[in-house]
């Protein structure tokens, strides 16, 4: 699950967290997903933010038997700014 929290300024307490993304479901159990990352500089246009994280799995053998593990997986999200000024992030 990737998150976001916004604040005003550094030293004031930030939001309660908000869910911006929760990666499905792997058909695999022993396969989990880990890493979320936001990537505001691979944005292209206003309003979009760039999200990645990377499905491994517990069993090595499935790591070197399948190339859709362990390579990131990219996600766009839309940026919405509230009236307040704060950001929210939603998956397209």
């Amino acid at each position: 699950m990737i998150v976001e929290v916004c604040v005003r300024h550094p030293t004031v307490p930030w939001s309660k967290p908000v869910e911006v993304f929760r990666a499905p479901p792997e058909a695999d159990s022993h396969r989990f997903s880990y890493a979320g990352k936001a990537h505001a500089a691979l944005s292209q246009e206003e309003g979009e933010l760039i999200l990645t994280y990377v499905v491994n799995s517990g069993e090595f053998d499935d790591v070197l038997s399948d190339a859709s593990v362990y390579h990131p997986r990219f996600v766009r999200a839309r940026v919405r700014v509230s009236r307040r000024g704060m950001e929210r992030r939603r998956p397209l």
